[in-house]
């Protein structure tokens, strides 16, 4: 089960003391995939997609990328370096792209589009670049996929109320924004269920008043119900 919205947002809050309004330090991901809360009002920083799924799609040593039938030639040429750099990535290294892309269909071709250049950027990479924790060859392609090309207009209410409540600042809504536009995006791809509750979830959210905001109250109903839908 998903952690309930309202405490994870709680806790979110309460971690945003710090002075520069994160809430969580980066951390080192698969090219091909990213970390991110199950709940859009974390920090966290996504980079490139989804979390890594358990299966992959595919032969990332042929190229064989997949995506609902239709040849992925960008999966297929990120994956095949990946291979070639013998990246501890590159197993399920096709469904982490893949889905990588659809979450960033979701918000519109423009941020699929920032998608793909990060993907572009990563096979251009060297294998040193590719494998070594400390580099960061595609940087700028990765920044500027934390944009409103990769926000929903539901998620921008969403983060400016955050905003409006001071428990965010300015320079953060647009991340929050993209957080929550992620996690509606990966719900999208669970089940049209899943989707709507999800939604609702976070409209209730944008709803509420700054102190139930804060005390986690107000939206229990949708809560359990993307719980359940979300499953």
């Amino acid at each position: 089960m998903r952690t309930p919205y309202l405490l994870t947002l709680t806790l979110a809050l309460a971690c945003t003391a710090k002075g520069d309004g994160s809430t969580t330090d980066e951390t080192t991901t698969d090219p091909a995939s990213s970390t991110t809360s199950d709940d859009p009002s974390t920090t966290g920083t996504p980079t490139t997609g989804p979390d890594a799924p358990t299966s992959s799609t595919g032969d990332a040593t042929t190229g064989d990328a997949t995506t609902g039938g239709v040849e992925d030639a960008i999966c297929a040429a990120l994956c095949a370096h990946e291979v070639e750099c013998d990246s501890p990535f590159a197993e399920g290294c096709l469904e982490n792209c893949a889905q990588a892309r659809a979450i960033a269909a979701y918000p519109g071709e423009a941020c699929l589009a920032l998608q793909d250049e990060i993907f572009a950027c990563q096979t251009a990479a060297s294998c040193q670049e590719l494998l070594d924790p400390g580099a960061s060859p595609c940087e700028a392609e990765n920044n500027a996929l934390i944009s409103d090309a990769c926000t929903s207009e539901q998620c921008d209410a969403y983060a400016a109320r955050l905003f409006e409540c001071n428990f965010i600042d300015e320079d953060w809504q647009i991340s929050r924004a993209y957080e929550c536009t992620y996690f509606v995006a990966e719900a999208s791809l669970v089940s049209a269920a899943c989707l709507e509750a999800t939604e609702a979830s976070i409209a209730c959210v944008s709803g509420l008043t700054c102190e139930q905001i804060d005390a986690g109250d107000g939206c229990d109903a949708e809560e359990q119900a993307s719980d359940e839908a979300c499953l």
